[in-house]
């Protein structure tokens, strides 16, 4: 393996990383804001018979889309999205690596678009605020701009992992994470 292979492999390695530890954060944080606020308002309509907060029933307007597209970049750094590849297994080594290469240059290239989409309807939403906290459209949008560029680096961090190790370097999901 070349030096140069070895550095990329690294950089990889290491986006991966900080990508998985920064979308668990924002899973975790945008569960946490969402079980609260909706067991805080449940509390308070049923419990005190004063209807709520509606403020509180407007958070995960704003949270719900963020903990998707954390959920969407930490199961693609997993190998755990659905895929069929019984095409990959019927095909000889190379070109089997060539369309996996393939497959995750062309996922990458479609949430580059999609990313770039996404941030500009973010700046045609951004005159519209929510009814009651006052806060931007454009913020649920930014967690499509976040998912869009944590798939697309995973899906070049795989192609990069695939074009050097083969399809064996494909990683799927572990066997605990499956229900079955």
């Amino acid at each position: 393996m070349t030096r140069v292979t070895e550095i990329a492999l690294a950089t990889a390695e290491t986006s991966d990383k900080i990508l998985a530890r920064v979308s668990q954060a924002i899973v975790f944080i945008t569960v946490a804001v969402l079980l609260t606020s909706l067991s805080v308002n449940v509390v308070l309509r049923y419990g005190f018979g004063g209807g709520g907060r509606s403020w509180l029933s407007e958070l995960p307007e704003h949270f719900f889309p963020w903990m998707v597209a954390a959920g969407v970049v930490l199961a693609a750094l997993k190998g755990a999205h659905i895929a069929v590849d019984i095409l990959l297994y019927a095909l000889n080594e190379k070109a089997a690596r060539i369309l996996a290469i393939g497959i995750h240059v062309a996922v990458a290239a479609t949430y580059v678009t999609l990313g770039f989409v996404a941030v500009n309807v973010s700046q045609i939403v951004a005159i519209e605020y929510s009814a009651l906290l006052h806060i931007s459209r454009r913020w649920a949008y930014y967690a499509l701009v976040f998912m869009s560029v944590g798939m697309t680096l995973a899906s070049l961090s795989l192609a990069l992992r695939v074009a050097v190790g083969g399809i064996e370097a494909m990683w799927g999901a572990e066997p605990e994470d499956s229900p079955a």
